[in-house]
């Protein structure tokens, strides 16, 4: 709604503060869809790295390790993530979460 914001690590910490600190899958793809305001079902990496580079704590190599084996992963599914496109398919990267 107009005149109401979250940032992605308040609404993180709100969702696991329900759970034990650990949110659930569903919890996950909600968080990830406030930012999808096109409803893709993706957001762009330059994004992804914005809003998890807020994240106090969060290092930019282990953000690239993460994303990096997010397209290990998904490069070599069908459908493939397009390297050239550098989106995340959030569905897809919150399923390598709970591996």
């Amino acid at each position: 709604t107009e005149g109401y914001s979250v940032s992605f690590n308040e609404f993180l910490t709100l969702v696991g503060n329900q759970k034990n600190h650990e949110p659930s899958v569903d919890n996950l793809i909600i968080a990830f869809q406030m930012f999808d305001k096109e409803e893709t079902g993706k957001i762009s990496e330059d994004h992804f790295k914005r809003i998890m580079c807020t994240k106090n704590g969060t290092r930019s190599e282990d953000l690239n390790e993460m994303l990096a084996e997010y397209r290990r992963i998904h490069m070599s599914s069908e459908p493939e993530t397009p390297d050239d496109e550098k989106y995340i398919d959030y569905r897809k990267f919150v399923d390598m979460l709970q591996d």
